[in-house]
């Protein structure tokens, strides 16, 4: 039996806040899909308006990753697009951070992300591809696979589906639903 509560990202019944994005204009609304009450790593749907921009220099102190849904977002010269998985790993230097016609993006952060106006030297490389081609252990243990696993997870564990912007968190035990397309695997540890 599967109890697993799918969300449809692209719906309008989530509950969403305006958010300024330090050192960057206009506000992005922010929809909060998971907070992990012990280490306060986080995942939520931010919907970026046209014309966002961050253009200085800095670099949170967590992890980041994120999936662009609609639309495209620049960070640092690296353009992603529908269906791209960006990580980029605690200290990674961004600039001219940009969505230029909007974006709509899940974005997951190891921590609570704090903002710090000059660069840094991350530990690990910055990944940047096609969800369905994410390797395993990429950022934190996310996976892609071209479908839903058949068995129960042994975390908590989250699944999105880019290519219909469906999302769901399972609790240990839980049976993935069977959902149709590529499908980007977290286990929150």
């Amino acid at each position: 039996m599967n109890d697993a509560r799918v969300l449809d990202l692209s719906g309008g019944d989530l509950p969403w806040r305006s958010m300024t994005i330090p050192y960057s204009t206009p506000d992005v609304d922010v929809s909060r899909l998971h907070v992990d009450p012990r280490t306060k790593a986080n995942v939520a749907l931010v919907r970026f308006p046209a014309s966002w921009a961050r253009p200085g220099v800095g670099h949170y102190d967590c992890a980041e990753q994120f999936v662009v849904l609609t639309g495209s977002l620049e960070v640092s010269g690296i353009c992603y697009v529908v269906g791209d998985f960006g990580y980029l790993p605690a200290l990674t230097p961004r600039s001219d951070s940009r969505a230029p016609r909007g974006c709509l993006a899940v974005a997951w952060f190891s921590g609570p992300p704090r903002w710090t106006p000059e660069p840094a030297t991350p530990a690990e490389p910055v990944l940047h591809g096609r969800v369905d081609l994410v390797p395993g252990n990429a950022g934190g243990g996310a996976y892609s696979r071209d479908r839903a696993p058949n068995m129960a997870v042994e975390t908590t564990t989250e699944l999105l589906w880019p290519s219909s912007a469906q999302w769901c968190l399972l609790p240990p035990g839980g049976m993935p639903p069977q959902l149709p397309g590529p499908v980007l695997i977290r286990p929150w540890h």
